[in-house]
């Protein structure tokens, strides 16, 4: 009788793994210190690419974050060194400009009769940021907040499912403008801007086929919950949004280090990077002015709310199929889908987005035509015959 040989399931060597990471995270470091970002993110590239197989559990791990954070924060250095970074990595130099007796009372102007659910200090940081958006950031604000409309309704349905301020919508303005595609030179992906591990945790599936982060409404629902759990462990919610950028191994060594949990403390001292220091009075300054845009002298378009249903696929399926029986476009399908990385869903059942009114169609592939069978025939193959070739003698 033939014996079956067991074969032994693969060991993921996480150890052997984090070893290597930390090499080219160190190697990434070298390689910003002397301004060579597109190399170094490469190189953070790899170090994430490493973690990809490892089960989810695994990136609870003490260890697995502290790498983790380190990735972040050289994200954020190599981002910080680009000449067309997000507005996130914005500092305001010495010389920037406090708004006007003018522009003060614009601003009290605007605030009367509005609620806030976030913490707005009025300090001279972010009267700096209402000034800076008022002016050379005006265009920015205006085209983010169109982007934003269509989504408003969604985020704030989900913001108070999860219990969190509904002003936090305006912090996709400053991670990403409201783009599902934007992505940093360091693979940071999406509205809220996620790298590939914290995307992980919070339940983002990252494929060749798909990648969640760019859905607006997962990407949502992920942030949500991410900031929930940093204002839980912060007790603050400047705190909370300041870990959100730099990390909250970040500040809990600054807190450590000052020795205070007040966020102005930090950001009068050495131990915030200037991105985070400026993070939480641009959000201040941008809830401030996204709440009353017209009193701020914003003029925008407001989009239509996206409006579809859902189908289900049972297995792979093209767009292009799909957009036929929905009588739609790929384009469009893409637009209801930005989680979609090809021109096809995924392996498997899948939900898909479709326009409104057609999530009724039927999208059973169609069965490929029975091929017609081989007649055999009967005849026999005559056989050549051998030609003798006359003796010309």
């Amino acid at each position: 009788m033939a014996q079956t040989t067991l074969t032994k399931p693969s060991v993921i060597n996480i150890n052997d793994d984090l070893v290597k990471m930390k090499q080219l995270l160190t190697e990434a470091e070298l390689l910003l210190e002397d301004s060579e970002v597109e190399s170094a993110a490469l190189l953070i590239t790899q170090a994430e690419d490493l973690s990809a197989s490892w089960p989810d559990e695994f990136l609870e791990r003490m260890d697995v974050q502290l790498v983790n954070q380190q990735i972040k924060e050289l994200i954020e250095d190599a981002e910080s060194m680009n000449e067309n970074r997000p507005l996130k990595y914005e500092t305001l130099d010495s010389s920037f400009k406090q708004p006007s007796i003018e522009g003060l009372k614009i601003i009290q102007k605007a605030e009367l009769g509005v609620k806030f659910d976030f913490p707005i200090d009025l300090n001279e940081y972010v009267l700096g940021w209402v000034e800076v958006f008022t002016t050379s950031k005006k265009g920015y604000v205006e085209r983010s907040l169109t982007r934003a409309t269509p989504y408003m309704s969604m985020v704030k349905r989900v913001f108070k499912e999860e219990a969190i301020p509904e002003d936090l919508i305006y912090l996709a303005l400053i991670e990403s403008g409201y783009i599902n595609a934007a992505k940093s030179r360091a693979s940071a992906v999406g509205m809220w801007q996620f790298i590939r591990s914290t995307g992980r945790m919070y339940g983002l599936k990252q494929t060749r086929w798909v990648d969640e982060r760019r859905d607006p409404e997962k990407s949502t629902r992920a942030a949500a919950r991410y900031l929930r759990r940093l204002y839980e462990t912060m007790g603050d919610w400047y705190l909370a949004t300041a870990s959100y950028n730099a990390g909250p191994f970040s500040l809990e060594r600054a807190i450590r280090e000052v020795g205070s949990s007040n966020f102005w403390d930090l950001y009068r001292s050495p131990w915030l990077r200037d991105e985070t220091k400026q993070y939480v009075p641009k959000l201040c300054a941008a809830i401030l002015v996204s709440k009353t845009p017209s009193a701020y002298g914003y003029v925008y378009e407001t989009l239509p709310e996206l409006a579809y249903e859902t189908l289900t696929v049972k297995t792979q399926t093209r767009l292009s199929f799909i957009a036929q029986k929905t009588r739609s476009s790929i384009e469009e399908l893409k637009k209801l889908n930005p989680e979609l990385l090809t021109n096809s869903t995924p392996p498997g059942a899948y939900q898909i987005r479709v326009p409104k009114g057609t999530g009724e169609v039927n999208l059973v592939l169609p069965k490929a035509p029975a091929k017609a069978p081989i007649k055999k025939s009967n005849k026999k193959t005559a056989q050549p015959t051998a030609q003798t070739s006359k003796n010309p003698l």
